[in-house]
């Protein structure tokens, strides 16, 4: 198995539309031949630097993948958005016997199960973060290998498994548009890589902004450029001061309200990701000009 590392550091102000365009492209870039595995890391000192962190069968399964269409539609893509030259290099993983062996499996997926319930937490959009932190780093010295080098292999195996689901929890659950996207997934209102319909009254909004990016795909005006920007961000506070309300009394709603109040996040989701998409669209269009 391959491991491949990608650093990139982006202009602040295009760090959105990157994270869109990850969103949109990862699903299908784990559909790839010969794809293991795919998650996004974020510099915990530089908030403007991420690494994608991919796992292959092997050096031919990632060639292939380079030269597929979709790469081509998506690194030119990135590339535009970056502050510095990217840093790529792939390694392949050391097998210590305390914590790969025949008995282990070796870069296990994600285990499905229930994050909140995983640290005992309720579900919620506005969890405690300080207590989310404690327990992360607790369950990290509870399922650290060190720990369990001389156990069965059957009980390191079960740390393992432990340890990467506490991983995905966490950075799951600790930033506030993937633990959006979760909840509204665990409750079947949201289905990963699908093309979700959008209120026709937003849309008819949104046809005077789409006319201005027509005319800015011709003539990249930076002064034109600002000036959606702003208009595009002004909407986006509006829909982010509309549903705080929701998202704060969330976990405080009887069962049989919490549906409306989802109906009414995964609206705000997808209106909130329509607008992504399009503050991508500009900071291509202002790379370009």
């Amino acid at each position: 198995m391959l491991v491949r590392i990608v650093r990139m550091t982006f202009e602040p102000r295009y760090v959105s539309a990157f994270l869109v365009l990850f969103h949109e492209s990862a699903p299908r870039i784990r559909q790839q031949p010969g794809c293991r595995h795919l998650e996004l890391w974020q510099d915990a000192d530089h908030p403007a630097t991420y690494c994608t962190h991919s796992h292959w069968d092997d050096a031919a399964a990632l060639n292939a993948y380079r030269k597929s269409t979709l790469f081509g539609e998506v690194w030119p893509a990135t590339k535009r958005l970056f502050a510095a030259p990217p840093v790529a290099f792939s390694v392949n993983p050391v097998l210590y016997p305390y914590t790969y062996s025949q008995h282990l499996p070796v870069f296990p997926m994600p285990d499905p199960s229930d994050y909140f319930a995983f640290y005992d937490l309720p579900h919620s959009f506005r969890p405690d973060e300080a207590a989310l932190k404690r327990l992360y780093y607790a369950k990290s010295r509870e399922t650290h290998p060190d720990f369990h080098a001389t156990s069965s292999p059957e009980n390191q195996a079960e740390m393992l498994r432990q340890a990467t689901l506490n991983t995905d929890a966490y950075r799951t659950l600790s930033d506030p548009d993937k633990r959006m996207a979760y909840i509204l997934r665990e409750n079947g209102l949201l289905e990963e890589g699908k093309k979700e319909q959008l209120p026709p009254d937003f849309l008819m909004d949104m046809m005077e902004l789409n006319e201005q990016l027509m005319d800015l795909e011709m003539d990249a005006d930076p002064a034109g450029i600002t000036k959606v920007a702003a208009e595009v961000q002004a909407l986006a506070d509006t829909l982010d001061a509309g549903i705080e309300p929701v998202l704060a009394g969330y976990e405080q709603l009887p069962a049989d309200h919490r549906p409306a109040a989802l109906q009414q996040i995964r609206t705000y989701y997808l209106k909130k990701r329509y607008l992504l998409r399009i503050q991508q669209q500009l900071a291509t269009f202002a790379a370009r000009s």
